[in-house]
């Protein structure tokens, strides 16, 4: 027992069912429990979860001597939690009969090992990953014999190949690249030598046959394998053939580029400029040499401001910025810059001219707000202090004049003048409007802008109407119509007292603005129009019992909705606006999928009518009756939605009214027509049999030739008698319908027909049909509708062959009456007044709407006529206004056109 007590290994010895029996100290070392502890325990209650179903399926084999003993890696859960990782040894001890009596755990700790071991598969995790992720792809061959197979890749080799190199794990290189002998040699270089071995030049690629000039390099990895690194250097190559024609072409680039380049050596002398330079500037490189110009003191005479250019030629940043430019010819211009520092002290210098693109950015800016404030602009007047503003912003001026033209009345209305009087602005508007335009106005109105350069001493031209300051003629006048597409709707001047303050190019500028304010003047006037026609509408919308909408093409934002919307819905107006799904919440539940298609087709362009219920906020129902309409632009484009809902509540009840006013027209003919068969049959049928016993009785007591046979033929015309009361009765309720059903009912009129017609017809009834017995109303209905096609089909259509079908689409029984005859014109059945055409047809539709049904006809002249009568199946004894299928709704029809 000592040394059991003190074996450097935990020993434990637990009874058969694994409790311990006894253990040691090692044993108690690694579990953290004590010997006493361990008492109270078994193996499995220290084992952890996971492993305890192994470890009684190894202790249960062993019981049953399937296996001498075990050995499970595992790990302990120890008294304070942590797991331990344990290698058990488990074997029996057994008496002298052999019989096992205990069971004894040798236990090894291996948790030290398993960290070893784990750690190692994390190296070798990160390695995989690393070897996967590398962007240059890798290849992996080992030796085999006298040959490399390969192995392995990574991503990268993968997308190299097109995905093409996982069909090649397993196969030679010898045979692979039977064609390409230098990459053999590289593996068998590389493999012999044990060192890396490079090869650059052009291979072709296995698995796309593109020829590929690469950088291949092969590295041993001990102790049998080599791994290609392969690099795609193709572009690179033909990237320095490009480098040496980009170096020809640069040369051409900077003396014929539309930048103006300059180099300074680092003494901050000129050393290089190019022709924009040159013919930007003024000066020539040479001048500027021999006569050893301070180029930068000429462009920037202004010492402070000079001393901001030479803080940004020191920067060097290649940061763009821009400078005031004087050129040789004494213009000022606008320039931009930037300077790129060399590591050999020089700088080059970068600039363009962007004179006309500052102007164009400030045009760019006025005109951007300009129009941003005529868009709110409300009056002509408004307008005119915003142009003018900009226009002095733009071109400046000491008096302008803008007055509106009518073409029709050939005269000006004057909207604002302005004049500099001793030195102030002043309104000098005149109030006398509707003038003829003066001789200057009727040359630009007829000829179109005008620019006036006047040479000192300045007069007034002759014809013109002096205004503000009467004794201070202009000395630059620039004067532009104000159109709006081909019409001449005002005129804009602006005057200068200064000479040549304006030029060619600010005239074409100003006319440019003109345009903008005739867009807006226009703009003005429309909108006056338009605020009266939306008066109207307004006044018609609000007074109307319709309710009128507007929404925008994605009907996600109500834009308007008159106030009849609060009357029909009981809802708000504000409710709508504010959530347009408000609208539809209204819907009674058993109409909103039909609602919600409705809004479905609608986005898709289609805008039928659409007849559904909504429940009011009382609980009232009511219904509504809705049709949409897209609002179109000028170019037919839909860029709204508008449509009209209306109150068919009052309609509806009536209609409602009118269909069981008409079922009970029809339940009464058939209660009619069912007495008057029994009457035909029960009391004409046994009079006229009575007669006939008494003729035969007759005929039996008379010896006179000519009485028996005149006997005969009354008895003859007796039973012709007795035979059309009988076929009487029958067209009038057949009592095969009420006795074995519609299909039984169907086969004999259909025979009795084609005896009777001369017309050949063929039957066609589902099984299930024959099977079951529907509703007396569907019955009747569908015998009566095809007892009126057959009719017509032997009146009107000149058919020889029809076809009758009655078919069960699930829910749905369907009755078709095919002919091969002339078939209906298109008109016949859209005039009601052709009453020997369409009564039989609106009576067939007023049947099968009676139980909930729908009649469609289907006819082309020469091409036939089918009825087609669809009903919902209501089993008899469900009750007759049971159905299966919405009333009126069209049922699927399997194979029909």
């Amino acid at each position: 027992m000592t040394a059991f007590a003190h074996a450097a290994v935990g020993m434990a010895i637990t009874d058969l069912n694994g409790r311990f029996v006894g253990v040691n100290d090692s044993f108690c070392r690694i579990t953290g429990y004590s010997c006493a502890e361990l008492r109270s325990l078994d193996l499995l209650s220290i084992t952890h979860p996971d492993y305890r179903e192994w470890q009684t399926k190894f202790v249960k084999q062993m019981m049953e001597r399937h296996v001498p003993a075990f050995v499970l890696e595992k790990p302990y859960v120890k008294k304070s939690g942590e797991l331990v990782w344990v290698k058990d040894s488990v074997s029996l001890l057994r008496d002298r009969e052999g019989k096992a009596v205990n069971i004894l755990a040798l236990c090894q700790d291996i948790s030290e090992r398993e960290i070893v071991q784990e750690a190692l598969r994390e190296s070798e995790e990160r390695f995989r990953a690393q070897f996967r992720a590398t962007q240059v792809p890798i290849f992996s061959w080992r030796r085999v014999g006298n040959d490399f197979i390969l192995v392995d890749y990574n991503d990268a080799a993968d997308r190299m190949t097109a995905h093409w190199i996982a069909n090649l794990l397993g196969s030679k290189a010898s045979e692979l690249y039977l064609n390409t002998p230098q990459v053999i040699d590289g593996l068998e270089q590389c493999f012999i030598k044990k060192k890396p071995i490079r090869k650059m030049g052009d291979f072709r690629l296995l698995s796309t046959e593109e020829l590929k000039h690469l950088d291949v390099s092969f590295v041993w990895v001990p102790p049998d394998l080599v791994m290609i690194h392969t690099e795609d250097i193709t572009e690179r190559k033909r990237a320095e053939s490009e480098l040496r024609k980009q170096k020809e072409i640069l040369q051409r680039v900077f003396d014929q580029i539309p930048l103006m380049i300059s180099c300074v050596d680092e003494n901050g002398q000129l050393e290089l400029v190019n022709e924009e330079w040159e013919r930007t500037l003024g000066w020539t490189h040479k001048e500027i040499v021999e006569k050893n110009i301070d180029v930068f003191a000429e462009c920037y005479p202004d010492p402070d401001y000079r001393k901001r250019v030479d803080a940004f030629v020191a920067r060097s940043n290649a940061h763009w910025e821009d400078f005031k430019t004087k050129t040789r010819d004494g213009r000022i211009i606008d320039t931009s810059w930037t300077r790129l520092q060399l590591s050999d002290g020089t700088s080059i210098g970068i600039g363009k001219d962007i004179t006309q693109q500052k102007r164009a950015e400030q045009l760019g800016a006025s005109y951007a707000a300009l129009a941003h404030g005529l868009s709110g602009a409300r009056s002509p007047l408004e307008a005119a202090k915003l142009i003018v503003k900009t226009a002095d912003e733009l071109f400046g001026w000491d008096s302008c004049t803008l007055d509106l033209y009518d073409s029709e009345k050939d005269a000006l209305f004057p909207i604002l003048n302005i004049d500099t009087i001793g030195g102030e602005r002043q309104d000098v508007t005149p109030l006398l409007t509707g003038q003829p335009p003066t001789h200057r106005g009727r040359r630009v109105i007829e000829k179109g802008a005008e620019l006036i350069v006047s040479d000192f001493p300045y007069l007034f031209v002759k014809g013109s109407v002096p205004f503000g300051d009467a004794a201070r003629p202009s000395a630059t006048i620039m004067s532009v119509p104000i159109r709006h597409g081909p019409n001449i709707i005002g005129l804009f001047s602006i005057h200068s007292y200064q000479p040549h303050r304006y030029s060619a190019a600010s005239l074409d500028e100003l006319q440019s603005l003109a345009d903008m304010c005739g867009q807006a003047l226009n703009r003005i006037r429309a909108e006056h129009s338009l605020y009266e026609s939306e008066e109207r509408f307004r006044q018609i919308a609000e007074n109307i019992d319709e309710v009128i909408w507007m929404v925008d093409l994605g009907v996600k934002n109500l834009l308007y909705i008159n106030p009849a919307y609060e009357r029909i819905w009981g809802r708000s107006c504000e409710s709508a606006y504010a959530r347009i799904p408000s609208v539809l919440d209204a819907v009674h539940p058993d109409d909103r999928k039909k609602a919600e298609r409705m809004l479905q087709q609608r986005l898709l362009g289609d805008y039928q009518s659409l007849e559904y219920r909504i429940i009011r906020p009382d609980g009232a129902v009511r219904w509504i009756r809705t049709r949409a309409f897209p609002i179109r632009d000028a170019e037919g484009t839909a860029y709204r939605l508008a449509g009209i809902a209306e109150d068919i509540t009052e309609s509806k009840c009536a209609e409602t009214e009118l269909r069981s006013y008409s079922r009970r027209l029809i339940e009464a003919q058939e209660s009619e027509r069912k007495h008057i068969a029994r009457e035909l049959h029960d009391e004409i049928g046994q009079v006229l049999t009575a007669v006939r016993i008494n003729l035969q009785s007759l005929e039996q007591l008379c010896d006179s030739s000519s009485i028996v046979n005149q006997v005969a033929e009354d008895i003859r015309v007796i039973d012709e008698a007795l035979r059309r009361v009988r076929d009487l009765s029958f067209e009038l309720r057949p009592s095969l319908l009420d006795d074995l059903g519609l299909a039984a009912a169907t086969r004999w009129y259909v025979d009795r027909y084609m005896r009777r017609a001369a017309i050949k017809a063929e039957v066609q009834i589902d099984s299930e049909i024959s099977q079951i017995r529907l509703s007396r109303d569907v019955e009747t209905a569908c015998f009566r509708i095809l007892q009126e096609a057959l009719a017509n089909v032997a009146r009107h259509a000149q058919a020889r062959n029809v076809s009758i079908t009655l078919r069960n689409f699930g829910s749905t029984l369907q009755l078709s009456v095919k002919d091969n005859g002339i078939g209906i014109e298109s008109t016949c059945l859209q005039n009601s007044s052709d009453q020997s055409t369409t009564l039989g047809l609106r009576g067939m539709e007023e049947r099968a709407l009676a139980v909930a049904g729908r009649l469609d006809i289907v006819s082309a002249q020469s091409l036939g006529t089918e009825i087609r009568a669809s009903f919902p199946i209501v089993h008899a004894g469900n009750g007759s206004d049971f159905a299966f299928r919405r009333p009126g709704s069209k049922p699927e029809l399997s194979g029909q056109p």
